[in-house]
């Protein structure tokens, strides 16, 4: 990216969140010296480029209101889900020696832990339901840094050591079994604009419950249960729904077949070629 700054030729630049500005006082984006380089090198985007992708109308009205770029230069192109969650890959590895290690039921949330992926009002979340009789095993992955040495130590003050399963990375190829033999994904994220996990797992036929913050909404419209991540009663509530109510998980099935029939890989090439063919009629002859 920075390179593509100083080749002279037309460029079409990315901006994919600037949650350095919007949610600064968390420890992953907080350093100076981060925050200012990535506000130089965005607005070295919004100025050297003939025109800016961001994910959502949210993202838009972020990039437009932080930087010098007139909003018609600055267009709509949400996430689509990755090619190893859409393509039916045949998988070379042991699939079911790695499903061993997961109970027969379970919520899964797949995410780094750092502190504004929100890991701690969701166990609070499960040990809530745990003590009112509701007991929901929980599949973590990611690396074993950040905040996890802080989680195990909750986990173990909420006493929910056996509700937590640990895997570490998830194959890529596994992915989409994971997500289908789940009972849900659940995401309290602080970040956004939007989020990949939740189209991995609509794609996959895994019904969802996330952040209703910034451009969520409007990525997963009818095909997900939205809380705020703020509120551990809400998070227990959606979570309570994902692992009892079999009617609302198959309406949110069936909302997120819709939702990948009207964004799909076809739609989203079609929509890209006609933002290139709208920046290039734009240029001057």
């Amino acid at each position: 990216d920075v390179i593509s700054l100083y080749i002279k030729t037309d460029k079409l630049n990315a901006i994919h969140d600037l949650m350095h500005r919007y949610e600064s006082h968390f420890p992953e984006v907080s350093k100076f010296f981060q925050r200012k380089y990535r506000d130089i090198l965005f607005g070295s985007f919004c100025k050297e480029s003939v025109a800016i992708l961001v994910d959502s109308h949210v993202g838009k009205d972020h990039v437009t209101e932080s930087y010098e770029i007139d909003e018609q230069r600055v267009f709509v192109l949400p996430f689509i889900p990755p090619s190893y969650i859409i393509e039916n890959r045949k998988i070379q590895n042991d699939l079911k020696s790695f499903c061993s290690q997961l109970p027969e039921n379970y919520l899964i949330y797949p995410a780094q832990f750092w502190k504004h992926k929100n890991h701690s009002n969701l166990l609070r979340a499960i040990s809530s339901l745990k003590e009112a009789g509701t007991n929901i095993n929980l599949v973590l992955t990611g690396k074993k840094s950040y905040e996890y040495h802080n989680l195990l130590i909750l986990i173990k003050e909420l006493n929910i050591e056996e509700n937590v399963i640990f895997v570490n990375f998830i194959p890529e190829d596994y992915l989409r079994n994971v997500y289908n033999n789940s009972k849900g994904l659940v995401m309290p994220t602080f970040f956004g604009p939007t989020n990949i996990p939740p189209l991995e797992a609509v794609f996959s036929g895994c019904p969802v419950a996330v952040s209703g913050i910034y451009g969520m909404p409007e990525q997963l419209n009818d095909a997900a249960l939205y809380f705020n991540p703020k509120v551990v009663e809400e998070i227990a509530d959606a979570l309570k729904i994902l692992w009892t109510n079999k009617i609302r998980c198959e309406e949110l099935k069936r909302n997120g077949i819709k939702l990948m029939n009207n964004w799909n890989q076809d739609i989203f090439y079609k929509k890209f070629e006609t933002i290139i063919s709208e920046i290039v009629n734009s240029q001057p002859k």
